[in-house]
């Protein structure tokens, strides 16, 4: 991504991609899983294309690292994505909790202040259940 954490614009690579609902398929489908997600910056792009996986019975727990101001491309002050990547879990009937020692509810309210810069986490790491 052009800018993203102060990487040159002259480094260029190909990557292959696939979506997790390609790559996991109904491999979780019924059974109890954990997904840890760390990927700087793109937890919403890697959500539009797990829309299945969301669904999969039960539940998959995630434990994802969202940046609010840290690590965005250049000019950017907070995580553009940062609320479309809660709301993706909240759609899908997850809650979101803070991943610390005392791991605390994180309210709709609260992603919205934060994501227009009124309001600030303690930490960059959640469980979606």
């Amino acid at each position: 991504m052009k800018g993203w954490a102060s990487i040159p614009e002259s480094y260029v690579t190909q990557v292959p991609i696939i979506t997790l609902d390609r790559l996991l398929g109904n491999a979780l489908e019924n059974r109890r899983s954990l997904i840890l997600v760390d990927i700087e910056g793109a937890e919403y792009m890697l959500l539009k294309g797990a829309l299945a996986t969301l669904k999969h019975h039960p539940r998959p727990v995630w434990m994802v690292e969202i940046s609010t101001t840290e690590h965005q491309p250049f000019g950017t002050t907070i995580n553009p994505n940062f609320s479309n990547t809660f709301d993706m879990f909240l759609r899908h009937g997850y809650k979101a909790f803070t991943a610390e020692d005392s791991s605390q509810p994180v309210s709709e309210d609260l992603i919205k202040r934060v994501q227009v810069g009124e309001a600030k986490l303690k930490t960059h790491n959640f469980i979606f259940r």
